[in-house]
């Protein structure tokens, strides 16, 4: 099903003339799914209850990880967080959605007052990178400040805009609330399968992982791609690894000057 739409939400954000340098597109996912994506050597969609289709959701420039496994301390590191960062301008013929959030969570109502669960659709961006490049310019000015979640301060919304408006008080909001950086990870859903070999930047994976021989030949021989580590301590909560594969997403990029 085609997620193509033109509604006032992704007018507005179209006729923004600026654009910044492609990201890269980032995929998540646990340490124990590693073993099955080696051998069918892709990422498949898989079932999705809020849209009722199988679906791959990937995000923009930055990782949005929250896996409800993982969330007790353990000394097994299957249940860490894998990142899978995409060469830019390599998957965007597969897009079918765009979104300026985290779609589950704002169905979820984790985005109300200012973005009604039922209203989520209202917000879906055109189904191009494009759109995600003048989204991170319009609202967030740069690269760097999107990936830290710093919105653009002072920017000027005619009051006829009323879904602009509301993204916009989402990411500005400040304070403690319940809203997390899921308010301004831009998700992008693809409904086909994506073949890993030469078409990834990195791997970032925990370093005791890696250390695997099976492990380490398929992300440097097979995929052709680079790893990058995170340590890890004996008894941590493994989602809270997700922190530590921003920070090393972030050095990479800045790197790599996307940042």
């Amino acid at each position: 099903m085609s997620g193509c739409v033109a509604g006032r939400f992704a007018r507005f954000v179209d006729n923004h003339p600026g654009m910044t340098e492609e990201l890269p597109l980032v995929h998540s996912t646990r340490c124990e799914k590693f073993l099955e994506i080696a051998k069918t050597r892709s990422l498949a969609p898989q079932p999705c209850p809020v849209f009722n289709e199988p679906l791959l959701y990937l995000f923009y420039g930055r990782p949005a990880y929250r896996s409800k496994i993982g969330s007790a301390p353990s000394t097994d590191i299957a249940y860490c967080p894998v990142c899978f960062v995409f060469k830019p301008y390599t998957i965007s013929a597969e897009v079918i959605r765009v979104f300026p959030f985290d779609s589950g969570a704002s169905k979820g109502g984790l985005f109300e007052p200012h973005v009604s669960r039922t209203d989520t659709d209202n917000f879906q961006l055109s189904t191009t990178l494009e759109s995600a490049r003048r989204a991170t310019s319009l609202f967030f000015d740069t690269n760097h400040k999107f990936f830290l979640g710093e919105p653009r301060r002072g920017l000027i919304i005619p009051p006829t805009e009323e879904e602009a408006l509301s993204y916009y008080g989402l990411i500005s909001h400040d304070g403690e609330d319940d809203y997390d950086d899921r308010r301004s990870a831009i998700e992008v859903q693809v409904s086909i399968a994506i073949s890993l070999r030469d078409i990834l930047l990195a791997v970032i994976l925990p370093l005791s992982f890696l250390q695997d021989a099976n492990v380490k030949k398929v992300v440097v021989q097979e995929w052709r791609t680079y790893p990058i580590t995170y340590s890890t301590v004996r008894g941590t909560i493994p989602r809270d690894y997700a922190r530590d594969v921003s920070v090393k997403l972030e050095s990479f990029l800045k790197e790599g000057q996307y940042l």
